[in-house]
């Protein structure tokens, strides 16, 4: 059934002469102090998006991903009606706010730790179905999706408020059922994002429940209960009609709540520059406070400083 559905996407994708072509390529270049490898350059995203509407009630979608020649995501939009819109074929969780961000979008090149856990703890990008739409200023998001190679289902939801045209406040609950065991895991949160005034303010803060097959960190600890928090902060000041500057500052904490085990702190800094409306720079400096290597080992552990270039298209 899957390759059948990724059969007909890529199809309609080739045949289709009006389709819309974007993506975006990401190129990092990074040094760690004294680490083993003191300075790497790597791609971690070259991908490709084809989308089109077939007519007024259906649509497709299709990304695929140059650098590793995989498949990322496909799925197909029915529109119910104004309210309504059933997505089938591989999408991606509706969860946290960080993990449901794309990398042209992102304040810094480094993931928040709870926000990993999310592809983690489930399979994050997977085969379902999904409801989502807009009723007012509320947008909501249902999906079941496959998950593991069990016969139980994993369920996701996201809901967004926005009382205001820059400010968005939403919720979301993410349950999953691990194989072989089906023992149940889930991260839930509520996170918040106000764009105005040149500002960039994300914050949030999720918490959830795993079970013993589950395991984080160099010591394989199991956070059967554990929590964490982000906030970012980014103000964009244009210098013209073409360029513009981006201080930024995050600061994200994870605290797997396991005795003998402290929780991580991350503290990055930086700051983007901004060419018309497709090319992002950006330079940033991480420093992870883990004396107990809750989550990370000595080596992975070290200051680090990245260049990112980014160019969407």
């Amino acid at each position: 059934m899957k390759k059948i559905l990724v059969t007909i996407l890529f199809l309609l994708a080739i045949n289709r002469v009006y389709a819309s072509i974007n993506g975006f390529v990401v190129s990092n270049y990074e040094y760690i102090q004294d680490g083993s490898t003191t300075g790497k350059f790597y791609m971690p995203f070259v991908w490709l998006i084809l989308q089109d509407n077939l007519n007024d009630n259906f649509a497709y979608h299709v990304w695929y991903d140059f650098q590793n020649g995989s498949f990322v995501m496909g799925w197909l939009d029915i529109k119910l009606s104004n309210y309504a819109t059933v997505s089938a074929g591989k999408i991606v969780a509706p969860s946290n706010q960080e993990w449901y961000t794309y990398p042209p979008d992102q304040l810094t090149p480094y993931f928040s730790e709870v926000s990993d856990l999310v592809g983690k703890l489930g399979v994050g990008m997977d085969y379902g179905v999904g409801l989502s739409g807009t009723v007012s200023k509320l947008a909501y998001n249902l999906a079941v999706l496959e998950g593991d190679a069990n016969d139980k289902k994993d369920l996701c939801c996201r809901l967004s408020f926005k009382p205001h045209k820059d400010l968005e406040i939403s919720a979301h609950t993410y349950q999953i059922w691990a194989y072989p065991d089906e023992e149940k895991r889930d991260l839930s949160g509520v996170d918040l994002r106000y764009t105005g005034n040149n500002l960039d303010i994300r914050v949030e803060y999720d918490f959830g429940k795993t079970d013993s097959c589950f395991t984080i960190g160099p010591n394989a600890i199991t956070p059967e209960d554990y929590c964490g928090y982000y906030i970012m902060l980014g103000y964009k000041k244009r210098l013209n009609s073409f360029t513009a500057v981006q201080p930024v500052f995050k600061y994200n904490v994870l605290d797997p709540k396991v005795e003998a085990f402290d929780p991580v702190s991350v503290i990055v800094g930086g700051i983007n520059f901004y060419l018309g409306d497709s090319f992002k720079l950006m330079f940033a400096y991480r420093k992870i406070k883990d004396d107990t290597n809750t989550y990370y080992s000595d080596a992975d552990k070290k200051d680090s400083f990245t260049i990112r270039a980014q160019v969407s298209f």
